[in-house]
């Protein structure tokens, strides 16, 4: 008996037992839990941050153009599309699955342009610049739904100046 004992304690073992293996596999689930929510946050605000990045390079060609003409563009007349060739201009609203899609639209006085692009994570953001007058200035808006399709500068003077406004409301800060 000592003999049989002796022989198998000096033989080396091959491979990893059954438990082994069943705890290392649950360790490696237990930091996938962890692990894949943290990825799908980051992803949602990298996401969300993509859209914002847009809008701010499109009311920078809107400016541009204000500067040249006097007037805010809406995206049809094509100018928007020479002065930020990047970005993809539509007068009706912008769509989640469309990269780097900006909708832009202009008062008929034309101090007013009003910028909506959507993330791909579904949210709405919003932009507007009223040049002239005593509500001028730049304004923010996150919203759930599509924005609406005008853009006049009493619709746009912020409703609340809270920070952060309450959602669906034009505000003064930022994103």
């Amino acid at each position: 008996m000592i003999k049989i004992l002796k022989k198998r304690l000096s033989q080396e073992e091959e491979g990893f037992t059954l438990i082994e293996l069943m705890v290392v596999l649950l360790i490696i689930a237990i930091l996938m839990l962890i692990a894949i929510p943290t990825f799908l946050g980051a992803r949602t605000k990298a996401q969300n941050r993509g859209a914002q990045s847009d809008l701010r390079n499109a009311l920078t060609a809107e400016k541009t153009a204000y500067t040249s003409g006097s007037k805010y563009v809406a995206a049809g007349t094509g100018v928007l599309s020479k002065l930020e060739p990047s970005l993809k201009w539509t007068a009706g609203a912008p769509s989640k699955t469309v990269a780097n899609q900006v909708e832009a639209l202009a008062s008929t006085t034309g101090n007013t342009t009003c910028l909506y692009a959507q993330s791909a994570s579904g949210t709405y953001y919003g932009m507007a610049d009223i040049a002239t007058g005593t509500g001028a200035g730049t304004y923010f808006i996150t919203l759930t739904g599509a924005p609406s399709a005008t853009c006049d500068a009493a619709a746009i003077t912020p409703v609340s100046t809270t920070n952060p406004p309450p959602a669906g409301s034009w505000s003064t800060s930022s994103f």
